[in-house]
């Protein structure tokens, strides 16, 4: 990476040369609209940690009503390394509905971006709902594990921040699409537990503590290069003056990045 891109380029109107890698907000770098009340760094933070909030609201929400409310009827027994856990069918249910809305929403709001301040806020509510599931079904001695996780995301991503306020390193066009390639085949390898064929290789490869560590690292460097092009698509949407209703989509694609770092360092 190196400074591929001409910062001169950002006044000029137009951001063709941007090509965002995140799917979610990548589409910003085709607007070519302007406006007096443009969109700035203040304003997709402030949505970004309001993003980052719902998901702890969904975390503890789903925690609350799978404790307090749904821990009544039928019940059934997981098994989790040796460690049994009953789990009742609502949280099931509310688990899975929230894993399901988790795929599509990002989607929907990648095409359609006016739906980022409602869909984007219902993915994050949902995220924590996950992380919430899981940690209802998980063992005691795993509980800090997330707390750990949240802490070295935390690092990581103001790592990556100072990094790139250096202005030493801007992720160019190649640099974006090999970043891109990546996460589909990230994306297209984690769909291969749905087809019967590649089961035996899938069940080699979950047995193999190993190889395992080794997706979850790379998971993780992808997933940090996503954050360098998600604060490059920021620059260009604040000095390319965009109106501040996409500040939403904006903060919603670094929040989206931020969520699944954190995903990816918990395997």
């Amino acid at each position: 990476m190196g400074r591929t891109l001409n910062q001169n380029n950002s006044n000029k109107g137009g951001n063709n040369s941007v090509i965002g890698t995140n799917p979610v907000i990548r589409k910003l770098s085709k607007v070519a609209e302007q406006s007096d009340n443009c969109a700035s760094y203040g304003g997709i933070a402030v949505k970004t940690l309001y993003f980052l909030l719902m998901s702890g609201v969904g975390y503890v929400l789903y925690l609350y009503l799978s404790l307090n409310v749904f821990n009544t009827g039928e019940s059934f027994d997981i098994e989790f390394d040796n460690y049994v856990s009953t789990l009742h069918m609502t949280p099931l249910f509310i688990g899975l509905g929230a894993a399901i809305l988790s795929i599509i929403l990002p989607f929907i709001v990648a095409f359609v971006r006016s739906t980022a301040p409602v869909l984007g806020t219902i993915y994050c509510l949902c995220q924590g709902a996950l992380l919430g599931f899981l940690s209802y079904v998980a063992p005691q001695q795993y509980q800090g594990v997330m707390g750990l996780a949240l802490i070295i995301t935390i690092v990581l991503v103001l790592a990556m921040l100072a990094i790139y306020a250096t202005g030493k390193v801007r992720p160019g066009k190649k640099v974006r699409t090999v970043i891109f390639a990546l996460f589909i085949t990230s994306v297209l390898s984690s769909l291969a537990v749905l087809i019967p064929a590649t089961r035996p290789l899938v069940a080699f490869v979950t047995t193999n503590p190993l190889i395992c560590i080794g997706f979850s690292v790379l998971g993780i460097i992808i997933a940090t290069l996503f954050l360098l092009c998600d604060f490059e698509t920021i620059r260009q949407t604040v000095e390319n003056r965009l109106p501040k209703k996409y500040e939403w989509s904006a903060a919603f694609g670094l929040a989206f990045t931020v969520i699944w770092l954190y995903f990816k360092i918990l395997d």
